[in-house]
């Protein structure tokens, strides 16, 4: 049993309880959630957003069951949902939605229904011939074809939701809502927004049925109708007494959100909110606000950049041009020490678009104006990388200060390897490998093909880690962490190299980054990308070993027996084991990169058919991880 189910246990005996009433409660059960418990409840929530224990605007704890028997729910029915026998849930019924089953759900009378949720299972509303451009909910419940028409109803008819003890009913109301329970709900509102306002309207709604249980006990009106009715106003999903300052209200919990999340102090919040304004102004086509041009002079801090590059843009590159058009219509309005900051932005714009030489180029001209602007120089070391200058990246790092611990300092100095002048083409290589030196490290600056190749991974791997992709990787390396208990399981599961392997290749990852940004590799590296791209992940079988240096494979799928270089896991497998791996040239010869997983022998008819059907990257890492 989970933490939340006996939560919920615990609630539906007790009614609503606060903190301080139910974690001694969980205690005496054995359940101790430590210190932050009520955080650690709440990220249970958020992984569980169908549960039925929900936070009321008082801070207190309710069981959503519990917490509406009995209780009525009213809804003025629309033209989409008679014409296609639709129920929507927002605003008027969307405190119930939880108590609709996803999957064979029925009403107390029987009848089959089906909850929807958008924009996944748009295809069911299609089918119905439903016009997506009617439909303003998340949630919408299909019922059975005919179902109004076969109680008579209209549009623009009052039906209530009934949550009883054999489950929700769908009725018509036989009178007119009374105004004593009218007044009643508007009395319990405007008590609970005297303690904050504005509010969540479900929580509002729920919070006011916890004061009174008398609430809601028959069919009154749509919450608009009630609101309206009760001198209150709705936006969207918050409520407030009726002459609220809603956009104030969301200006200042948007620029305290942007302080909080940037580490901007109150003018660099005011000038990233005076950006998102003029973009929007520039994606509307209509003249520039003044008073917002002249907010965006902390434009040259580069938090502030950053930030209006993630607000405008979110990485979508639906949205990049429009930067490009704002930054350079900005420009000749500003200060010079902007510049630097609207030509990055451009650049930043140029990138998100797939145009990296266009990118390279703005940022050249960013680096004219200043050449210290941080994020100019930190993206152009970034170029210096792919294109394996690492005297140009190490010293544009240095340029800026970086330290030599960060890890892109590292990258470059561990693959700044300068050509020896000291050894003849045709001499034994310097490394020890027994090659000879124009077949080893004569060639890509003094590094060795292996090397290379590892470069060029690591460069791939950069890229996935890049906003928003790293969001991927962290998404991922959760799946790989699930059954981790200790925090050196957890922190293994996180740097597993199958978590970045699989984003890269069964998630297209290195494709994408071929695709964007394999303009800038070295040709012979661009090369080796293009077999790296046709690789596929197989199951083997280990068929001879060679400690700290070869492993020989059977690949179970293709039939092909290779010899790849592999030197820490050839000192761990046994002749006669199976591995999953994807084995690629890492320079002159196969090599593994992206980790070997061994296989148990029951297993291997099911990953070889999962390989087969081309898994995502979750349902590759899900079976490489289960026990």
């Amino acid at each position: 049993m989970s933490v939340l189910d006996v939560v919920g246990q615990i609630l539906a005996a007790r009614g609503p309880l606060t903190d301080e009433q139910l974690f001694p409660e969980l205690a005496e059960l054995g359940i101790d959630l430590g210190e932050h418990a009520a955080d650690i409840l709440a990220d249970e929530l958020e992984q569980l957003p169908d549960s039925q224990v929900v936070l009321l605007a008082d801070d207190r704890w309710a069981w959503l069951p519990t917490l509406l028997a009995g209780r009525v729910l009213a809804h003025r029915l629309t033209d989409p949902e008679v014409a296609h026998d639709l129920l929507f849930l927002v605003p008027d019924l969307t405190s119930a939605s939880l108590l609709i089953e996803t999957d064979e759900a029925h009403l107390a009378d029987g009848t089959a229904i089906e909850l929807v949720i958008l924009p996944l299972e748009t295809d069911k509303l299609v089918e119905r011939g439903v016009d997506l451009h009617q439909i303003f909910d998340y949630e919408v419940v299909l019922l059975p074809q005919g179902y109004w028409a076969g109680q008579n109803l209209q549009s623009g008819d009052l039906v209530a939701l009934r949550i009883g003890e054999q489950g929700l009913a769908l009725e018509v109301p036989a009178a007119p809502a009374d105004p004593k329970a009218i007044t009643a709900v508007a009395e319990a509102l405007n008590a609970v927004l005297e303690q904050n306002e504005p509010e969540q309207v479900e929580a509002a709604i729920l919070t006011a049925c916890a004061a009174d249980p008398e609430l809601f006990r028959e069919p009154l009106l749509p919450l608009d109708e009630l609101f309206a009715a009760s001198g209150l106003t709705r936006t969207v999903d918050m409520l407030a007494r009726d002459g609220f300052d809603f956009d104030g209200w969301e200006s200042d919990t948007h620029h305290a959100g942007l302080m909080e999340r940037y580490e901007l102090d109150e003018v660099e919040a005011r000038a990233v909110q005076a950006g998102i304004t003029l973009y929007e102004q520039v994606l509307d086509e209509v003249p520039l606000d003044p008073t917002a041009i002249a907010a965006l002079s902390p434009l040259s801090e580069p938090f502030v950049a950053m930030a209006l590059l993630e607000q405008t843009t979110s990485y979508d590159r639906l949205l990049a041009e429009p930067l490009g058009e704002f930054a350079e219509k900005l420009e000749p309005l500003l200060a010079k020490n902007t510049w630097p900051a609207l030509r990055w932005l451009r650049a930043r714009s140029h990138e998100l678009l797939g145009e990296v030489a266009a990118a390279e180029q703005v940022l050249l001209e960013s680096e004219a104006l200043d050449s210290e602007w941080p994020l100019t120089v930190s993206a152009l070391a970034r170029y210096s990388f792919d294109r394996g200058n690492t005297t140009r990246g190490l010293s544009l790092l240095r340029r800026i200060g970086v330290p030599d611990d960060e890890p892109i300092v590292q990258a470059f100095e561990r693959y700044d390897a300068a050509p020896r002048t000291d050894i003849g083409r045709n001499d034994e290589c310097w490394c020890g490998s027994g090659k000879k030196f124009k077949k080893c490290h004569l060639t890509g600056g003094g590094l060795s093909p292996e090397e290379r190749a590892l470069w060029l991974y690591e460069k791939t791997s950069r890229y996935q880690m890049d906003s928003p992709r790293h969001l991927l990787h962290d998404n991922l390396s959760d799946v790989r962490a699930q059954y981790a208990e200790t925090e050196e399981e957890i922190f293994d599961a996180v740097t597993d190299p199958l978590v970045m392997d699989a984003l890269l290749f069964e998630g297209g990852g290195f494709a994408e980054f071929l695709d964007i940004r394999g303009v800038l590799l070295p040709e012979d590296e661009q090369a080796l990308a293009k077999q790296w791209v046709a690789t596929k992940r197989s199951v083997h079988e280990v068929t001879a070993i060679e400690p700290g240096e070869h492993l020989t494979l059977h690949d179970l799928r293709s039939g092909e027996t290779v010899q790849a270089r592999e030197r820490i896991a050839s000192t761990e497998v046994a002749i006669g084991d199976l591995v999953c791996a994807r084995i690629s040239l890492t320079g002159d010869e196969p090599g593994i990169l992206g980790g070997i997983e061994l296989v148990a022998p029951e297993q291997r008819d099911e990953l070889i058919t999962l390989l087969d059907s081309g898994p995502t990257p979750t349902e590759l890492v899900e079976f490489l991880t289960r026990p």
